[in-house]
């Protein structure tokens, strides 16, 4: 028994750590991504044992793993090209679940949040429990806190139908510093909610706070300037106002957010709009359901026609598959294919966006079983939906919206062109992303001539 208790959870790493080695080494394609899950439960089986044999050691332990788990996706919110080194499938995806809507708070990245508070957590860890006995107490409380928040972010990764490795290791992490609290506790004969008041103005809570207000201020004025950095309109200084007035873009630099199409934007009728099918500026966007900027994309589409009723939105499916898009060679990722029939089929009970939206938000589940609940989910008479997805009539209405995508120049998704925007063209293709529409709209409101594309 001794054995085990201090080394078994120590074995347990070790061989953890030697299938990371050998997943790592392998060269095989298959074992891609599983190297670093084997370390990373290997990281967490180690702070366990240290956990056991020391409560404060294995605190020390887990917030060094669980703060730079928050570093890396603290730098991947910055380091947007390439993949996450814990991308693995659509599912096990960290790069999706980080650059989701609850990927942030008060609009900077909870991984920042992350990162300051368990290097808090580490400095206070050194010392002992004489010098700062309300130790494993603080620790006990954040630790109950952070596994209400992971209980959320992990509901969130849910409905987005992707999970981080590394969020689900921080999670672990939690879990771990609770139960080192609790045996910290024990040791010294206490309870967690025994004498909570006085552990205000403790050397163990500033430590914890000062370090978070640092680093929290530090990493703020970097994302910051990164944001403004990375803007559709980066770059670009908006003329001088009188006081009180908003500052304008001139209709030069404006005209550098977009574009003359590379080819023929052709509509066909069938297309499902959103917002008014009246409204004097017509939006059309090519996207594809495996997409996850596109997944990004479609909240901020639906936002701005909400606020702008001349606004409406014409949808056509791009599926990146050859099984559906002549544009491309290969039968890899049927899936997409058959989520643009699903959102298809949602449209002829005249819920398009609706099942659109249900998609977006479970990128990555997109297996037959999948869009059968998310169809029903969305309240479509299933049996007509079923037997739409079993016509022919549907994979042809697929494959014509990819047509007319390629035909149109669509080299990438999501893809927009602007009718009615932009005097003395007919067309044009937005080249800086979908947050530049509403910087455009706003500008052509205030009174902005935009110029026709060279």
């Amino acid at each position: 028994m001794d054995f085990l208790k201090n080394y078994g959870l120590l074995t347990v790493a070790g061989l953890l750590a030697a299938a990371g080695v050998f997943f790592g080494s392998s060269g095989n394609a298959d074992f891609a991504g599983y190297d670093l899950m084997a370390f990373l439960a290997a990281g967490v089986a180690f702070c366990a044992q240290v956990i056991l044999t020391n409560p404060r050691h294995g605190t020390l332990a887990t917030a060094i793993l669980a703060a730079g788990c928050n570093a890396y996706l603290f730098y991947r919110k910055f380091e947007a090209t390439g993949d996450s080194a814990c991308n693995i499938s659509q599912t096990i995806n960290c790069d999706i679940v980080n650059q989701s809507a609850a990927s942030e708070l008060l609009g900077l990245p909870v991984t920042l949040y992350g990162l300051a508070f368990y290097l808090g957590l580490a400095f206070a860890s050194f010392g002992n429990d004489e010098k700062s006995p309300a130790f494993n107490q603080i620790n006990g409380l954040f630790a109950l806190a952070s596994l209400a928040f992971s209980a959320y972010l992990g509901w969130e990764a849910k409905k987005l139908g992707a999970f981080c490795v590394l969020c689900i290791t921080i999670y672990a992490c939690n879990g771990l510093l609770l139960w080192a609290a609790m045996r910290g506790l024990a040791l010294q004969g206490r309870s967690l909610l025994e004498g909570i008041d006085r552990i205000f103005g403790t050397s163990t809570l500033w430590i914890i706070t000062a370090t978070f207000a640092v680093i929290t201020l530090v990493g703020a004025s970097s994302w910051r300037e990164h944001v403004a950095s990375s803007s559709p309109v980066a770059g670009l200084k908006p003329n001088p106002a009188p006081h009180g007035e908003k500052p304008q873009f001139s209709a030069d630099q404006l005209a550098t957010l977009y574009a003359r199409p590379r080819g023929a934007i052709k509509l066909d009728g069938t297309e499902p709009v959103l917002g008014s099918s009246d409204a004097p500026v017509l939006i059309v966007e090519y996207a594809d359901y495996g997409c996850p900027h596109c997944a990004q994309a479609a909240p901020v589409m639906k936002q701005l026609v909400h606020d702008f009723p001349s606004l409406q939105l014409r949808f056509k499916a791009f599926p990146l598959s050859g099984a559906c898009n002549p544009a491309l060679e290969g039968q890899e990722g049927v899936e997409r294919c058959k989520a643009a029939m699903a959102a298809e089929c949602a449209g002829k009970q005249g819920r398009y966006f609706d099942m659109s939206s249900k998609m977006f938000q479970n990128l990555g589940y997109n297996s037959d079983n999948d869009l059968a609940f998310m169809a029903q989910e969305v309240g479509l008479d299933f049996a007509a939906w079923e037997a739409c997805m079993g016509d022919q009539g549907t994979v042809d209405a697929v494959v014509a919206d990819a047509v007319a995508g390629f035909e149109a120049g669509v080299q990438g998704t999501p893809t927009l062109y602007v009718r009615g925007l932009v005097p003395g063209v007919e067309w044009v293709e937005i080249t800086k992303g979908p947050e530049v529409l509403r910087v455009l709209v706003e500008s052509k409101q205030d009174g902005v001539e935009l110029l026709p594309p060279m």
